[in-house]
């Protein structure tokens, strides 16, 4: 098979899947679509430059032919993004299983020396925090650092008689987390880190509920730092 049928070939499915997904008729415009679906599609988003250029050759492959002959064929790069972007739409990388896993959790009312002692054994830099079974926010070893900061004047301190509950009031950033349901695909992950940097602001964690409300089981966490691991799963 040519590289132009096979580009013409995953280019209609593309159409046919943004037309089914905006309920649109057979006189949509392809960038149209692109246009208006990229504002609620998180893969069409992340793509919409390109599938925008993919029009433009698919109308150059489809419309403007000399004796019947392709007069733009594409080459082995191009095949290979727009069948990327077919497979991305289709079948976008989940956040659950890659992200599953047990979630510790703690009460703020418990030690932060208790705290402290799990996130050097196991690891990780946040901590989901709960007050009667509601999740309140995240301790997080910056808030940590503050903290003893603002401590090292007194003589004695007692990390296993402070209640984290005091810890967490010298957190530089509230809303430093949010919630994800458990069929959002990683491609809404990546969009609210970005959502966050663009805005000034900084997200630590992403949790993953059921329907991605806080005060359901924790289902996963997805940190800064799984971002590259985030971004070989949509290469």
């Amino acid at each position: 098979m040519k590289n132009s049928e096979k580009f013409l070939e995953s280019f209609a499915s593309i159409e046919q899947k943004l037309r089914k997904d905006l309920q649109g008729d057979a006189s949509s415009r392809f960038y149209d679509m692109v246009r208006d679906l990229s504002r609620k599609n998180r893969v069409v988003n992340e793509y919409r430059e390109d599938l925008r250029q993919l029009g433009d050759l698919r109308n150059a492959i489809v419309h403007e032919r000399a004796d019947g002959m392709v007069i733009a064929e594409p080459n082995e790069a191009c095949v290979e993004l727009i069948l990327k972007i077919e497979n991305a739409l289709y079948n976008p990388p989940k956040l659950l299983p890659a992200f599953k896993k047990d979630v510790f959790q703690m009460d703020v009312e418990e030690s932060v020396g208790k705290a402290l002692k799990l996130m050097y054994e196991y690891s990780f830099s946040q901590l989901p925090l709960y007050k009667n079974l509601v999740f309140i926010g995240l301790l997080t070893t910056d808030t940590v650092s503050r903290w003893l900061g603002a401590s090292s004047h007194e003589d004695v301190f007692s990390l296993n008689d402070t209640h984290i509950s005091k810890v967490i009031t010298f957190a530089e950033r509230k809303e430093n987390y949010c919630f994800l349901k458990k069929d959002e695909n990683v491609f809404s992950a990546l969009a609210k880190f970005k959502e966050y940097e663009n805005s000034g602001k900084i997200l630590d964690s992403i949790l993953i509920t059921n329907t991605g409300k806080p005060n359901e089981k924790l289902m996963g966490i997805v940190t800064i730092s799984d971002i590259p691991k985030m971004l070989r799963m949509v290469k």
